[in-house]
């Protein structure tokens, strides 16, 4: 009998189909004319991408590619991620943006807010907003006194696309709550 075998890598930027030596492996695969993708091709680090870039990178299956759509049904729509650098088919949960309280940090204490940023996207528009009511909210321009923009790993998932940023915004003597939240714009 004969059997073949199928390399892939973990992503799918280079898989590919290629003859193996195995036992009693008499099947040339070489006229090969078809491949099998376990991972929809990724970008690379090295391209610019557009949401439309992007979005040629995976095999949709009849699903809706729009910016608001959710065709893994996880509460993430497209473009939140293709703006933090997720699949938009797996059905795993999003990593969403996480905030916090920094009082260590001097010329604080601090409220933070911690997301993912991808680094090869062109036509995207990254703002922090707070809020100490949820009705009035405030865009954060970073000004490196109250409002502190900085990037806490610049290479978080080890392929060059995809950095975890931070804004740091300096709380008031008497403030006892901020709200924040990220809006990611495409442009």
């Amino acid at each position: 009998s004969t059997s073949s075998g199928m390399d892939a890598q973990n992503y799918g930027s280079a898989n590919y189909c290629s003859q193996n030596l195995l036992s009693g492996n008499l099947a040339n695969l070489g006229s090969t004319i078809s491949t099998v993708f376990f991972n929809p091709p990724l970008a690379t680090s090295s391209l610019g991408l557009t949401y439309a870039d992007w979005a040629t990178r995976y095999v949709w299956f009849g699903s809706d590619t729009s910016l608001t759509s959710d065709p893994n049904a996880n509460g993430s729509s497209n473009l939140l991620d293709y703006a933090l650098v997720q699949n938009p088919l797996a059905p795993a949960s999003p990593i969403l943006p996480v905030s916090g309280y920094d009082g260590t940090t001097p010329n604080g204490p601090w409220v933070t807010l911690t997301y993912r940023h991808n680094k090869t996207a062109t036509d995207l528009i990254y703002e922090t907003w707070s809020s100490t009511d949820l009705t009035n909210w405030t865009l954060q321009n970073a000004d490196g006194i109250n409002v502190i923009q900085e990037t806490v790993n610049s290479d978080v998932d080890g392929d060059g696309m995809t950095e975890l940023c931070r804004t740091r915004i300096k709380l008031g003597a008497n403030e006892t709550k901020r709200f924040l939240r990220l809006q990611i714009r495409k442009n």
